[in-house]
């Protein structure tokens, strides 16, 4: 648990809020300590009104202008008791779940030694219960001479109750900062550091000129830029100082205007550095611009550091470790210890020799010379953002500062690719630590991830780049990852038809699915290994040692709460985190197909066969996660087990025996089952096998089995609450990140109707501001948020649609890509489909049947492109267009070309068509059409496509458009989100759109017993009422002198706004008046939620004062409307009206002035004192109390002075001046009122 201390001066300063929200924001404290707080009475009662409800408070009201102290802490993370207190602490109880109680004292020293001495004893008292106590705040005393001298009675006290003081962390390593981007200075920082004449190869130079850039940006950001939180806060409190001279009633020079105008321009670019710096830390790629999201992405960036945050260990010998330094040591050595080689067999006679291989011409591609354009789109694939390895230097300082660097960067790129030998600094790679797991207490439960330079990943992406296209050549088709036109959703869809077939063999054919857990598989390569399967498949020399140049030798570093630990060198592994491993990785791996596969061209080995006409499946992969599919026999085992072994000595790879399972069909004999057991050393599986992360069932998922994809949103969900993010926030979560959750269980299986509805029920909560403890309202149905947003909805796909479209989307991949292996397998099994017809019935697993129910509406939006014209019926295939020539509303009878291919309408040479033939078969305009037709020169198969595309791949979105059925369409919204308005207010504009802005009326027919009647105008509260016809919302907009025809009312201010928006020369125009609207439903709301007042400006408000003679009896009492900008200026001309009134016109002599506006009081208080405070009212007031004038100044509560409240308020709502001369002429409320304070009754307000 975290514990803020901080002694505020004042926390009703302008500049307090913004300073607690950052201290909160950066150290996300659960408990904060203030002191000094100065407030008491009606200052705390508004302090707590701006804290909002996420925090519990415990105060001690200050003693006049000195003291006062204030407990935080967070709703429902603790519960606090404080039983004791006084002007010097406060003691409270901590009590946290599942741990012990513990004693927090937050001190606010006197500083008065003799008073602190009893303070000392109380802490003594205290701390000798032997309760653990944690002392926090100011002690006004000093601990060493690094505070400065003296302490000693405190630090004898600090050591005899063996308090602890926590000092300071370690420093981060450097990081190139995105803010620096928007300075122009450092474009010259970059420049001259890299004009510095350096020595060394090409490599060396950029290496020695990236150290210079990184000191020099070090210097420039300590003397120049600076903390942007305190300049913030300094920005802040000179315009808060300017702003309040003019409310109160200052004029501003030219010179002060320019000043503000210069402060408001570095506060908005400050804020938005604010949000870049927050949003670069929480590593968030998917929140689009618009509403500054600086608390989100803050919040993003504590939640992740939470998680990786490492504070105790179990050791290698199992003993727990905690504290920083050992901690550190012993990831230290666990890593070391793992990454190096212990050694092994030949493996010369290990690697069975594939029939494939890169051919001669391909390796010549290889091993081309780098291009300087390659170079360029290297730095232009990599993500701008990821983290940046030790250098610091992230992807997309490389990318702005390109103009500079461009020509260093590709000659010592080129330089690498000519010697094949890689500097130390270009290799050297930290790693990050993420858990695996939710209590992570061992090395092991952590998955290390490497940060490369930048300039490796761009060698890196170079070599990837080149390997890419050659890896379907001699990847077997076994392996899903990383080889394109392959797909997870193969793999997952074999092992479903597999385990289908599993549970219905007989016994005499009884099958067994082994799966695999390869211990920490890129880890444990072995480089020798690697050379020699890159070798085995006939790679270049010179490509296998740019390789080696790259993984060979590469220098860790561990980064322990942000913190690197001391570099070491590895003797093996591939870096999870390199964009080269993850192919070279599956070369490794495909040594072990290539031999299950000699295992079972040999006969060793009886493989699972789908189908007749296709080849054994022995096994699927997808990298590093196996699936052994074999009969369930003890001499397939035995192969197995020798397969395995062998593979695992040559490549160091390690099977984890105990976290792999084997499953059997329900027919296999006990016996064997143990036999084989026996043989594997691996369990049997209990409960639901799960593959990539689905369930393997061979049938439908029941929802119990689902219950972890809805703990999953839920868990986010807690993660996130509602209250922590705006709408729009709560939007972009649900379409970006929780909408997604679910589609790839539903991508690889059928996910049940009940849980999909569950998850959606979640999500609408979510999006409406419901969360644990309160319910938000659903303005706007889920079906209409779930449209397009051309359709009038936000855009958010409903999840059964989804699913259904998921489905439809393997009725395509079986169609569209036949060459695939999971495509093959099901074409043998049930039929093509098209032309033919797939077979579906109670024989078939489920997961074909709910595919072949969309294959009749897939296959009517699909047509084919000749290639050799072998595959394509005349007739009945769509080939000239999406329709077969059968459907085709012509007067041509084509009868005749029934059971022809389209082969057979090319002429002999098979380059053109044959147009005799076409002439006899269509007729003139049919015949016209297919010789518009292209025949390639180059034969090839003929390919089928989607729709009038030619793509031989279909697009999710096209699918749903097919596939879903007729329903309401809402009003066109897309120009709403086309347009140049920030995200809240367009989202408020698709709420008007729909009518659905919670008003009153609106609120009112939901049977929420609210009245409907608009609180300032007594006629129902409809969204055309509040916006548009309210008095004060047409005041506002007759102020604003916006035509009054754009708001008239709602549909025709829509309108009017959607053709301003779609017209550069209105568009301003048009975003001021949605502004406005929105600006009038927000004043709206902070009227009915928190009380503020409004105006047609949104400054109106009243000056009163009631003047009183010695005995309670009311002389004189007025006041006036004012047009103000601040309460202060309000609270300060009722003040001076008030004492001008009776200096002037009563001649009083003795005066005590009672205000219920501390700040002001204070502001008089010291102008009488011979303070100089610069404003004329002020002055003036000094003037007519300082001859003969006996004169007091107090601060009283707003109970006290609820006459002159209530004048204020009637003034405000009255043009003029108001004025009553005795009681007998003031109105009979105010004369209640001061009535009830003559007999001295007690006044109560709601707060």
């Amino acid at each position: 648990m975290k514990v803020l201390a901080w002694n505020c001066r004042g926390a009703a300063k302008p500049a307090f809020m913004s300073s607690f929200k950052r201290l909160v924001q950066v150290h996300c404290p659960e408990i904060c300590f203030l002191c000094e707080t100065r407030l008491s009475g009606d200052g705390l009662v508004r302090l707590r009104r701006r804290l909002g409800r996420d925090w519990e408070t415990y105060a001690v009201e200050s003693q006049g202008l000195s003291g006062g102290l204030l407990v935080l802490w967070r709703r429902g993370v603790a519960t606090i008791d404080v039983f004791h207190y006084c002007p010097q602490q406060v003691v409270m109880v901590v009590s946290e779940p599942d741990t012990d109680p513990w004693v927090l004292c937050g001190v606010y020293a006197s500083t008065d030694y003799r008073v602190r001495r009893a303070l000392w004893q109380e802490i003594a008292n205290l701390t000798a219960q032997g309760i653990p106590t944690v002392l926090v705040g100011d002690f006004n005393c000093i601990q060493s001479a690094g505070d400065k001298r003296g302490g000693a009675e405190f630090t004898d006290r600090v050591d005899r109750r063996e308090f602890r003081d926590f000092g300071p962390g370690h420093h981060s390593p450097f990081r190139f900062e995105k803010i620096w981007l928007s300075y122009p200075q450092s474009w010259d920082i970059v420049r001259d550091a890299w004009r510095v004449p350096v020595r060394g190869n090409a490599m060396q130079r950029v290496s020695r000129k990236l150290e210079i850039t990184k000191r020099r940006l070090r210097r420039w950001n300590r003397e120049e830029v600076g903390d942007i939180f305190r300049r913030v806060e300094g920005v802040e409190t000179a315009i808060a100082d300017l702003q309040r001279r003019e409310d109160l009633g200052g004029e501003l020079s030219a010179k002060d205007m320019t000043d503000l105008r210069g402060l408001l321009a570095t506060h908005h670019s400050l804020l938005r550095q604010h949000e870049i710096f927050w949003r670069q830390k929480s590593r968030v790629q998917w929140v689009r611009e618009g509403d500054r999201n600086t608390r989100f992405f803050h919040r993003t960036t504590v939640i992740r550091r939470q998680r990786s945050m490492i504070h105790s260990l179990r050791d290698g010998s199992g003993q727990r470790v905690e504290g920083e330094p050992a901690v550190r040591q012993a990831l230290l050595d666990f890593f070391r210890t793992r990454w190096t080689e212990d050694g092994g067999p030949d493996v010369d006679g290990l690697l069975p020799r594939p029939d494939v291989g890169i051919a001669d011409d391909e390796n010549m591609t290889l091993v081309r010379p780098v291009s300087a354009r390659e170079v360029e789109e290297a730095v232009w694939a990599l993500a701008a953002d990821k983290a940046p390895g030790p250098d610091g230097f992230p992807p997309f300082f490389f990318r702005r500062y390109w103009g500079i660097i461009r020509a260093s960067v590709v000659e010592a790129v080129q330089c690498f690719f000519t010697q094949a030998a890689m500097p130390e600094d270009w290799k050297a790679t930290f790693i990050t630590l993420i858990p695996k797991r939710q209590e992570a207490v061992e090395p092991g439960h952590f998955r290390p991830i490497s940060l490369c330079t930048t300039l490796y990943k761009v060698v890196a992406r170079i070599m990837v780049g080149r390997i890419k296209p050659l890896l379907p050549g001699i990847i077997s088709q076994e392996q899903g990852a990383f080889v394109a036109g392959r797909n997870i959703s193969h793999n997952v869809m074999l092992a479903q038809e597999m385990m289908w077939d599993l549970q219905r063999a007989s016994k005499r054919r009884s099958l067994m699915v082994v799966k695999l857990d390869m211990e920490r598989a890129y880890d444990r390569i072995r480089w020798s290994f690697l050379r020699k399967a890159l070798e085995t498949y006939g790679f270049h020399r010179r490509w296998i040692g740019w390789v080696l140049g790259c993984v060979q030798r590469p220098k860790f570093s561990i980064l322990v709460n942000g913190t690197p630990t001391s570099f070491f060198e590895s003797t093996m592994r591939l870096r999870q985190g390199c964009p080269l491993s993850p192919y070279l990785f599956i070369i490794c791996s495909d040594i072990l197909s290539r031999s299950l596969q000699g295992a079972c061209t040999s006969r060793e080995l009886e493989a699972y066969v789908p189908a007749p006409g296709v080849g054994p499946i022995s096994h699927l992969l997808f990298a590093d996660d196996c699936l052994l599919l074999t009969r369930a026999h003890a001499s397939d085992a035995r192969v197995l087990a020798r397969v395995l072994a062998g593979y695992c000595a040559a490549s160091g790879q390690r099977v984890n025996f105990m976290k792999s399972a084997i499953r059997f069909s329900p027919s296999t004999e006990i016996r064997v089952r143990l036999e084989i057991r026996r043989i594997l050393q691996i369990p049997e599986q209990e409960g639901t096998l799960v593959y990539l992360g689905v369930p393997i069932t061979g049938r439908r998922l029941r929802v119990t089995e689902c219950s972890g994809l809805v703990q999953r949103v839920e868990a986010r969900l807690e993660g996130w609450r509602a209250s922590s993010l705006s709408m729009m926030g709560r939007l972009t979560l649900v379409r970006s990140v929780l909408g997604s959750m679910p589609v790839y269980l539903m991508a690889n299986t059928v996910v049940p109707k009940t849980t999909l509805l569950k998850i959606e029920r979640l999500l609408r909560s979510f999006l409406w501001g419901s969360h644990s403890g309160g319910h938000g309202v659903h303005l706007v149905a889920w079906e209409h948020v779930c449209l397009p947003i051309s359709e009038g909805g936000l855009g958010v796909h409903s999840l059964l649609e989804r699913r259904e479209a998921l489905v439809a989307r393997h009725a395509a991949r079986f169609l569209l890509e036949p060459q695939g292996l999971w495509s093959r397998v099901m074409a043998a099994r049930f039929g093509r489909g098209g032309s033919e017809v797939a077979r579906s019935g109670r024989r078939t697993s489920f997961m074909w049947r709910e595919i072949a129910r969309y294959l009749p509406t897939v296959s009517a939006n699909t047509r084919w492109l000749i290639g050799d014209g072998r595959s394509v019926d005349v007739t009945d295939d769509p080939w000239v267009d999406t329709l077969p020539l059968r459907c085709w509303p012509t007067m041509v009878d084509t009868e005749a070309a029934e059971g022809l291919r389209v082969c057979d309408l090319l002429a002999p040479g098979r380059t053109e068509w044959d147009d005799t033939r076409l002439h006899q078969l269509f007729g003139t305009h049919l015949a016209a059409r297919v010789r518009s037709l292209p025949v390639p020169d180059c034969e090839g198969p003929d390919v089928r496509v989607w729709g009038t595309s030619c793509r031989a791949s279909v697009r999710l979105g096209d699918l749903s458009r097919v596939i879903q059925q007729e329903h309401e369409r809402g009003p066109d919204c897309a120009w709403i989100w086309r347009s140049s308005l920030q995200p809240r207010a367009a989202l408020f504009l698709w709420k008007v759109m729909w009518d659905r802005l919670p008003t009153r009326a609106v609120l009112s027919r939901r049977a929420l017993g609210i009245l409907a009647e608009c609180g300032v105008c007594s006629v129902d509260e409809t969204v055309d009422h509040v916006l548009f016809q309210c008095t004060w919302a047409r005041s506002t907009w007759l102020w604003t002198g916006i035509p009054e025809e754009v708001w008239q009312e709602r549909s025709l201010f829509l309108h009017l706004i959607r053709q301003g928006l779609a017209s550069p020369g209105s568009c301003q125009e048009a975003i001021r008046a949605t502004c406005t609207a929105h600006q009038i439903w927000l004043a709206r709301n902070a009227r009915i939620f928190s009380g503020r007042r409004m105006s047609p400006r949104g400054t109106r408000g009243g000056a009163g004062f009631v003047i009183r003679d010695p005995h309670s009896r009311v002389v004189a009492a007025g006041g006036c409307q004012l047009f103000v900008t601040s309460v202060p200026g309000a609270e300060l001309r009722a003040a001076w009206a008030g004492l001008r009134h009776a200096r002037q016109v009563l001649q009083a002599s003795s005066i005590i002035l009672e205000g219920d506006s501390a700040t002001v009081i204070g502001w008089i208080q010291r102008g009488l004192s011979g303070e100089s405070i610069d404003h004329p009212l002020i002055r003036d007031i000094r003037m007519m109390v300082r001859d003969g004038v006996a004169f007091e100044a107090k601060h009283v509560f707003r109970e006290a002075n609820g006459a002159a409240d209530w004048v204020a308020a009637f003034a405000a709502h009255h043009s003029g001046y108001a004025l009553w001369v005795g009681e007998r002429e003031l109105p009979l409320a105010l004369r209640e009122i001061v009535y009830f304070d003559f007999i001295g009754c007690i006044q109560t307000r709601v707060v």
